[in-house]
């Protein structure tokens, strides 16, 4: 990771631990810690890091289907995908369900790294609504992480 360095109002180079290059073009390809790398040498970007939650859930003992394709439900707004035999991996699918105006950010380095109950019981009603099998399935195992967000849910080029 480097510093930008500016030459007036353009960028002229990055410096890093194995020196300074200097370049007419810089490509920087960001993340969530993006925005504030770039607000350091005066650059607003409208990135903002946004907290998903995810899960595992394991189908029943008893329930003899089994989960073998990925698959995004825009009705119950979430997708899934099988993690071996016995478990999906369930996400929302944030852009179909959440306001963009309504979205916090979160700070990459501090935040809640597991799913919120609220939105386990939620996402297993939805989960229900797509595979009813898996009404009775239960939770092995969650966790959040957090994504770079636009306001257009599109990446910027620029």
């Amino acid at each position: 990771m480097g510093d930008l360095q500016r030459s007036g109002d353009r960028i002229s180079g990055v410096i890093t631990s194995t020196g300074h290059f200097s370049t007419r073009t810089v490509l920087l390809g960001t993340s969530v810690w993006g925005a504030a790398q770039l607000a350091r040498v005066g650059i607003e970007v409208p990135v903002d890091p946004h907290r998903a939650e995810m899960a595992f859930f394991h189908v029943p003992p008893a329930e003899s289907h089994r989960i073998v394709r990925i698959l995004s439900d825009t009705r119950a707004t979430l997708y899934l995908r099988p993690e071996g035999s016995d478990q999906a991996f369930v996400g929302s699918r944030e852009s179909d369900r959440k306001d963009v105006n309504d979205m916090v950010p979160e700070d990459p380095d501090h935040y809640k790294q597991t799913t919120h109950f609220h939105t386990l019981r939620d996402m297993q009603q939805r989960l229900a609504m797509t595979l009813r099998f898996m009404a009775k399935g239960f939770v092995h195992h969650t966790y959040a992480c957090v994504y770079d967000y636009t306001l257009d849910a599109m990446p910027i080029l620029d």
